[in-house]
């Protein structure tokens, strides 16, 4: 699994026309390493879930800081997506 800093090497080394895909391509492997996390961690509870959920919302915060480019990685983006096509994992994760 890689960090922040990874991701933006990653993303750096993308030529200009590609770094939309590349960007697009960096959250589903960070949104896939949920799945991979919670096993790992064996995760059985809400308050675990809601703090793997935060961890993994705050590296795709800081990656998109990193890359400093709003149009083609939005800073909110994690968690507006799990909003909007995931609603009942964003009401658990949200509602403590």
């Amino acid at each position: 699994m890689a960090n922040a800093h990874d991701y933006m090497k990653r993303y750096e080394r993308a030529p200009v026309d590609q770094k939309g895909r590349v960007a697009k391509k960096i959250f589903w492997e960070l949104f896939a390493e949920v799945e991979e996390l919670a096993r790992k961690r064996q995760i059985f509870t809400n308050e675990q879930l809601r703090k793997l959920m935060d961890d993994q919302n705050l590296k795709w915060y800081a990656f998109a800081k990193l890359a400093d480019d709003p149009i083609k990685v939005e800073p909110k983006f994690f968690i507006e997506f799990i909003k909007e096509k995931m609603p009942d994992l964003y009401m658990l994760w949200k509602n403590k």
